[in-house]
């Protein structure tokens, strides 16, 4: 299991992405593509929403570590 997950953050850390971010692609390739977009569209919403949120309290390079 830990290599598991060694291989995971891995993946995640050479795409550039959250692990979150990378289980979230990869379960989301086996849906439709109506039930996809749905989901992305949730994801960016809620990194839109972390992002402000960031801007809110001054950190300016919010976008950077998002």
């Amino acid at each position: 299991m830990e290599e598991l997950l060694k291989l995971i953050n891995e993946e995640a850390r050479r795409r550039g992405i959250a692990v979150e971010l990378f289980l979230a692609d990869l379960l989301a390739q086996k849906l439709d593509p109506k039930d996809r977009v749905d989901i992305y569209l949730k994801i960016h919403e809620e990194l839109l929403r972390e992002i402000d949120e960031e801007f809110a309290k001054g950190n300016l390079q919010a976008s950077e570590k998002l």
